[in-house]
């Protein structure tokens, strides 16, 4: 079944030279989802007999920002046909200006009453981003729920801005991967024997999907650095972080972990729950300490989306339907 748009489809153009011979990769052509797969073609001028290389227009880097009006369209249908690859969730408007940055030429489109921008392919991957309405687990969760059912994506990534927990080996700005997420507000408040408070995770930890991380791991192989990119535990929980005795009390009850978040237990669990791949994806701007303060995290967000959109490009990204 194909996707109905109101104004028709809109693929990126492949571009087509005369005089050329296509002797490795494979011709322009579209597969059975009717999409155009960017490849990377070796062209031969018939004429001169020069050869070079040729990126399709699909993977030329993205023009500046513009202030050009967004086209929003209402998608008419969408048939249980799979629209997105992968879809990005963001919470705070400099979460979603990172992408929004990267992605100048987007479409709005209104689905079921909500706003996703169509950020089309990237390398082969149909990508789609939405915002939620709000920080914290309850409306992040709400906002995945829906994407998933308005999208039918294969992978869902949040992207955006976290704490550290080791200034002393990490940096602001440094790239956390969740290998796992646990819910911080599921604890037990216990006595210790000289009648201090001790205090004992409950929550379970979960991990994500194995595919995923190796994806995320060789493209770090491909990674400038800085920043650097780390892969471990976060933590998540509901609670704004901003004081050093409450980051130090998470890290006597989970010392391996590298971050934390208010919004990753929604992902897990809506994930776990419609068998949606997922990962979260941020990048420190913050101690969460009395000096936490705004300045770097729109830093953070750029970095935590070019990591993303680079790994999501590879070859392959997402399963053959």
């Amino acid at each position: 079944m194909k996707i109905k748009y109101k104004n028709g489809p809109k693929h990126a153009p492949h571009i087509f030279y005369p005089n050329v011979a296509y002797i490795r990769g494979t011709p322009p052509s579209q597969d059975r989802s009717g999409r155009q797969p960017p490849t990377l073609y070796e062209k031969r001028d018939l004429q001169s007999g020069s050869q070079q290389l040729s990126l399709p227009a699909t993977t030329r880097p993205l023009p500046a920002l513009t202030d050009a009006p967004k086209n929003t369209q209402q998608l008419s249908s969408i048939d249980n046909e799979t629209i997105a690859d992968v879809l990005l969730i963001t919470v705070t408007d400099v979460e979603a200006q990172a992408i929004f940055d990267l992605f100048p030429n987007r479409n709005q489109r209104a689905i079921a009453g909500k706003i996703y921008y169509d950020l089309g392919l990237v390398g082969t991957t149909r990508t789609f981003m939405v915002q939620s309405t709000g920080m914290g687990p309850v409306r992040a969760r709400i906002c995945i729920e829906e994407g998933i059912a308005a999208l039918a994506p294969q992978i869902v990534i949040m992207v955006g801005i976290a704490f550290g927990l080791h200034p002393e080996k990490q940096k602001i700005g440094d790239i956390l991967v969740s290998q796992q997420i646990e819910d911080y507000n599921q604890q037990k408040i216990g006595t210790g024997p000289n009648g201090q408070r001790e205090i004992y995770a409950r929550g379970d930890r979960i991990s994500a999907p194995e595919r995923l991380l190796h994806r995320f791991r060789v493209g770090r192989h491909d990674w400038p650095v800085p920043p650097d990119v780390h892969f471990g535990l976060i933590l998540s929980g509901s609670k704004l972080v901003s004081h050093k005795d409450f980051r130090d009390e998470l890290l006597r009850v989970a010392p391996e972990a590298i971050g934390g978040e208010m919004e990753g237990i929604s992902l897990y669990e809506v994930g776990k729950r419609t068998h949606v791949e997922w990962v979260l994806v941020k990048a420190i701007c913050d101690w969460a300490d009395a000096d936490k303060v705004d300045t770097y995290q729109m830093e953070a967000a750029k970095n935590a989306a070019r990591f993303v959109i680079q790994v999501i490009g590879q070859d392959q990204f997402v399963r053959q339907r």
